[in-house]
């Protein structure tokens, strides 16, 4: 027996509560022996009938097992295979305490013939130890970039992405990559450009990966604002996604990723991705790259919405007279003082009243993105956040106010909102329409000019605002 390399060694504390994560049929039995005795158990099992069971003898079930990890001091784990353990491994590892005991029955385990002769919880305990449970040895955290972020799954890295080629390759034999619990999964390549024209694609993508033009999100020119919901998910659906699609995301520039990405969480995809330094990290981690066009196959994409994710022109409209929510602006400060609209088309200057200058979102700013393609530490961005105003909670996983992140069309928001995404924040939305859409009303004109040729552009009734941040 041994704790966690990283933390320091403590005997268990006899009140302590034993944790038990990954009950199987044997641990089961172990956890209706162990409650005989003086021990409380907390379990975390995936199976409905054996967590009623252990609720049934007295027990606590917490789920997930990250919430077992913070309770306990003394955790037994018992799963059937090594590859699960280094995945709940990576799942508990930011959270435990220091002196925290992990005993691992994975690769021993103890027969279940030998459990009932137990009276009580010590001696079950006792048991694991005399039979040699195995070491832990916690898997380097360099599959997920941002591990100590709630929701740190949806940032890989080329490692992981590798290890998933190689588990569909192997026919499913080789160690599934932690965190993936799917049956099927896509890699998309995100950028604005049709198939013929996808430069970055053709010239060499990850294997197996699909082109996603970004056009497919939005209605074209002269708006280019997100689809409406129903024609969103056909052009997941011809992608060849379904709602319960595992779904990596890259591309030449993060903020068309971000969009991509967040515009498949909106639509209903449950797990959506974005892939740490793209390409470029994969082809400089030396990994196998193709040129094959691969066409995907369109299915029916049928899925609520989640409309919590969103907000419109009318939500912001609403909000802004009762000062409910925080306006977090990711464009420059050159956009956001009223000196530029920032786009070729738009001729609408200046800011939505009250927002606060959160960083220039494009990739050429480096502030939401390293110099080499990776992201920057969530904590970091957060810790931005709050020096511009924008508060977590005290309670966690909460903004003080709901914060709704704009730029001028919803590329750069999208991008603020994954990082409030990964650090776990309910509270916040995404103003996909942005500046254009609350600036700007076209009208269809032959006769009309300037930026956009038969379209006239005549400024909303919604109050503007200028002025350096």
């Amino acid at each position: 027996m041994k704790p966690l390399p990283h933390h320091e060694h403590s005997s268990p504390d006899p009140s302590s509560p034993l944790g038990i994560i990954g009950l199987g049929l044997l641990g089961s039995a172990l956890a209706e022996r162990a409650l005989v005795g003086d021990l409380t158990v907390l379990g975390c099992d995936p199976d409905p009938s054996r967590r009623a069971q252990l609720e049934q003898s007295g027990g606590r079930v917490l789920a997930p097992a990250r919430e077992v990890a913070r309770a306990c001091r003394r955790i037994l784990l018992v799963l059937p295979n090594d590859g699960m353990t280094r995945e709940v491994m990576q799942e508990i590892a930011p959270v435990l305490t220091p002196g925290t005991i992990i005993l691992d029955a994975t690769t021993r385990p103890l027969p279940t013939m030998w459990l009932p002769m137990k009276a009580g919880g010590v001696l079950a305990l006792a048991f694991c130890l005399l039979t040699g449970c195995g070491k832990v040895e916690p898997k380097v955290l360099t599959d997920f970039p941002a591990h100590e972020a709630p929701n740190y799954q949806g940032l890989v890295s080329v490692s992981w992405l590798k290890g998933l080629l190689d588990y569909q390759k192997s026919g499913f034999q080789a160690p599934r990559p932690a965190t993936y619990r799917n049956e099927r999964f896509a890699i998309i390549e995100a950028s604005w450009a049709t198939l013929d024209k996808a430069k970055d694609y053709r010239h060499g993508h990850i294997p197996g990966a699909i082109h996603f033009n970004t056009d497919d999100l939005e209605d074209g020119s002269p708006r280019w604002r997100l689809r409406e919901a129903e024609e969103l998910q056909r052009a997941i659906g011809r992608a060849g996604i379904t709602p319960d699609t595992t779904v990596i995301v890259y591309g030449g520039k993060l903020i068309a990723a971000a969009r991509v990405w967040w515009a498949l969480k909106y639509a209903g995809v449950a797990d959506a991705r974005l892939l740490d330094g793209g390409f470029e990290a994969w082809a400089e981690a030396g990994y196998p790259v193709e040129k094959e066009v691969r066409l995907p196959q369109p299915v029916e994409f049928a899925a609520p919405v989640a409309a919590n994710l969103l907000a419109t022109t009318d939500y912001i409209r609403e909000r802004l007279q009762n000062s409910s929510i925080w306006l977090g602006d990711v464009r420059s400060v050159e956009e956001f003082s009223g000196r530029t609209s920032g786009y070729s088309y738009l001729e609408a200057k200046c800011r939505i009243p009250s927002a606060a200058h959160v960083g220039d979102g494009d990739d050429g700013a480096y502030l939401y993105k390293q110099r080499d393609g990776r992201l920057k530490p969530p904590a970091e961005i957060l810790a931005h956040w709050q020096r511009q105003g924008i508060v977590a909670a005290k309670k966690g996983g909460r903004f003080e106010r709901e914060v709704v992140f704009y730029c001028g069309g919803g590329w750069r928001s999208s991008v603020a909102f994954f990082y409030a995404w990964l650090l776990g924040f309910e509270n916040v939305r995404n103003y996909s329409d942005g500046w254009s859409g609350w600036s700007t009303e076209y009208h269809a004109d032959p006769a009309a000019k300037g930026r956009t040729p038969g379209w006239r552009q005549q400024p909303s009734l919604n109050p503007i605002e200028a002025g350096a941040p």
